[in-house]
C-alpha cells in the first residue's frame, strides 16, 4: 500500500512539474522540450519521492536529525543522477548549481510543511494520552 501511494505521488508530482515547466517555457518563447528531459523530471520526481522511504526507516529518531540524513542522501542522489545525464548531453554551465538551488529550495519548504505538521500530530497525541490519563 506505501509503494502504491508512492507511485501516485510519483505521478501526480510528475504531472504537476510538467504542467509548471511547460507553462513556463512557452511564456518565455522556448517552445521545444526534449524527451530527455521529460524522463530526467520523472526520474528526478521518482529520487525524490522515493527518498522518503528514509523517513519510515529513521521514524524513531530526532525530526531534525531525519531531515538533515535525508536532505544530504537525496541530495546526493540527485547530484549524481545529473552528472549520469552528461553522458546523453552535454550540461549547461550552471547545471549543478542550478540543482542544488532548485533542490533546496523545494527541500526547505516541504521540511517546513513536515515540521510544523508534526508537531501539530504530537500535540493532538499528547492531548489524547492526557485525556486518556485523566479519566
Amino acid at each position: 500500500m506505501i509503494v502504491k501511494n508512492k507511485f501516485s505521488t510519483i505521478c501526480i508530482m510528475f504531472t504537476v512539474i510538467t504542467i509548471i515547466s511547460s507553462v513556463f517555457n512557452l511564456v518565455t518563447g522556448n517552445t521545444i522540450d526534449t524527451h530527455l528531459h521529460l524522463l530526467a523530471r520523472f526520474v528526478l520526481c521518482s529520487l525524490g519521492i522515493g527518498s522518503l522511504f528514509i523517513f519510515e526507516l529513521l521514524k524513531n529518531k530526532s525530526i531534525y536529525f531525519v531531515q538533515i540524513v535525508h536532505y544530504f542522501c537525496s541530495l546526493g542522489l540527485v547530484l549524481i543522477f545529473v552528472c549520469s545525464t552528461q553522458i546523453v548531453e552535454p550540461l549547461s554551465k550552471n547545471a549543478y548549481r542550478d540543482v542544488f538551488l532548485n533542490y533546496t529550495a523545494v527541500y526547505i519548504a516541504f521540511a517546513i510543511v513536515c515540521i510544523i505538521r508534526g508537531r501539530k500530530i504530537a500535540k493532538k497525541e499528547q492531548k489524547i494520552i492526557s485525556n486518556k490519563q485523566d479519566m
